[in-house]
């Protein structure tokens, strides 16, 4: 849990709290109506909350991040919430390397990694990776489908579901859809949805003319030496 109220420091809105040397964490919060803003929040050797609001209920013109910077500026002058060390990490809980997309074991194809805390028996035991590669249509920008002539290879991300369009890396996404111009099954190639589908087949593979077979390789075929009719020895038959 320290951890986590750490990383909303660190990395998340409360970033506004930070006290240089420090490594402190919290948490924001906002009533619905922003009537009330608060952040909570703790050093090595302190522990404070502020609250910024008045008795009749007037929506601020600020949110928690407000508070945040208040809170760290309060507690960057104030010098016994500076220095000591925060206690031991328990001994159940371990350590992994996850891929951040996935929450799996993080890969060499990961790009995005963070060593997170879990109680022993409940970190991830497998690997594995939301960046991946796939072949698209040129002409639909979707995935090719076999009846695509025009392939390119794109690499990118591609989540187990559809994200929204406000998500960070939506740019990276893949297609979750196949070619809707060349598609030979929609049942098995589905489209996205309202997409006019055309069918096209296949395209088929004529096999490879068989080879005519060289007779001077041909293990049935007798060498000269072996046949008696070629051979010089007119011996046969006699003593």
């Amino acid at each position: 849990m320290r951890d986590v109220l750490q990383t909303v420091v660190s990395e998340g809105i409360g970033s506004y709290a930070r006290v240089s040397g420090e490594k402190v964490g919290g948490k924001t919060g906002t009533t619905s109506d922003s009537y009330d803003i608060w952040f909570d929040g703790f050093s090595a050797n302190y522990s404070a909350s502020i609250w910024i609001g008045n008795d009749v209920n007037i929506k601020l013109s600020s949110m928690s991040p407000m508070a945040a910077s208040l809170w760290g500026r309060i507690m960057g002058q104030i010098d016994g919430a500076k220095g000591g060390t925060y206690s031991n990490r328990p001994s159940n809980v371990v350590t992994a390397k996850i891929d951040t997309k996935s929450g799996l074991l993080a890969t060499d194809a990961s790009t995005n990694t963070r060593t997170e805390y879990f109680t022993s028996g409940t970190q991830p035991t497998e690997a594995g990776t939301l960046n991946q590669s796939a072949q698209i249509c040129a002409d639909s920008g979707y995935l090719a489908t076999p009846s695509c002539s025009h392939v390119k290879t794109r690499t990118g991300v591609m989540r187990p579901y559809i994200p929204s369009k406000s998500v960070g890396d939506y740019g990276k996404e893949l297609p979750h859809y196949y070619c809707n111009l060349h598609n030979p099954n929609p049942d098995v190639y589905p489209t996205a949805p309202g997409k006019k589908v055309t069918i096209v087949e296949e395209p088929i593979v004529e096999p490879d003319e068989p080879e005519e077979p060289d007779d001077t390789d041909n293990p049935y075929e007798p060498d000269d030496a072996d046949n008696p009719e070629n051979s010089g020895d007119n011996s046969q038959g006699q003593d």
